[in-house]
């Protein structure tokens, strides 16, 4: 009897610890939002391994840069592209979540032009 009683008391000593230290962790972060940054990443780097980012960076066509990143981007979501330099101003979107990656172009061809291309993402209807 002695030894049960000793065993449940560990118990208790162990699940309280544990609710002690693991009481204090924050919310889980949106999983759906990190997806949409990893997507609109790999969708502008794969616009730029098949050569079609750069010169549209330098003329600053972000409508053509728009239809090309079409394939890559879940139906699910609206997007906006914008080209800027260091610092890009905040988008104006009227949106609960807004979702961003940023991607760096150092040039194209002989031009040393550092731009940054930023795609904005929120989900239809919200």
């Amino acid at each position: 009897m002695l030894k049960t009683l000793e065993a449940v008391i560990a118990i208790l000593i162990i699940a309280t610890v544990f609710i002690i230290f693991y009481q204090s962790i924050g919310n889980l972060p949106d999983f759906e939002s990190i997806g949409w940054k990893v997507e609109g990443y790999n969708a502008l780097k794969s616009l730029d391994a098949n050569l079609g980012l750069r010169q549209e960076v330098q003329t600053g066509n972000t409508t053509a840069i728009a239809t090309k990143i079409a394939n890559y981007i879940p139906v699910t979501v609206n997007y906006n592209i914008t080209i800027c330099s260091v610092s890009c101003p905040s988008p104006l979107i009227n949106a609960s979540k807004v979702v961003s990656s940023s991607y760096i172009i150092a040039g194209y061809r002989d031009s040393y032009n550092p731009e940054q291309v930023v795609i904005y993402m929120w989900p239809i209807g919200g």
